[in-house]
């Protein structure tokens, strides 16, 4: 969490908090499978790739989950 928490700070004081790691990892999943795109057609990564891409950005932007919570229990865990 720590290393994660430094980059998610790190990213947000560069975008001026335009950007965060909730929004770039999904993101960048979604770039990949887009680029794996043309390039394979027996098995569908690019397909597998955009799948997570959507879920784990609807999954991180849940409307009943207040970051504030999410922190504390991850906290906790520690």
């Amino acid at each position: 969490m720590g290393i994660f928490g430094e980059l998610d700070d790190a990213i947000r004081a560069a975008t001026g908090n335009v950007l965060d790691l909730k929004v770039l990892i999904p993101l960048l999943a979604g770039i990949l499978g887009i680029v794996l795109l043309p390039k394979t057609r027996s098995t569908p990564l690019w397909l597998t790739l955009m799948i997570f891409a959507f879920s784990s950005f609807l999954m991180l932007h849940e409307p009943g989950t207040p970051e504030a919570e999410v922190a504390e229990i991850a906290a906790e865990l520690v």
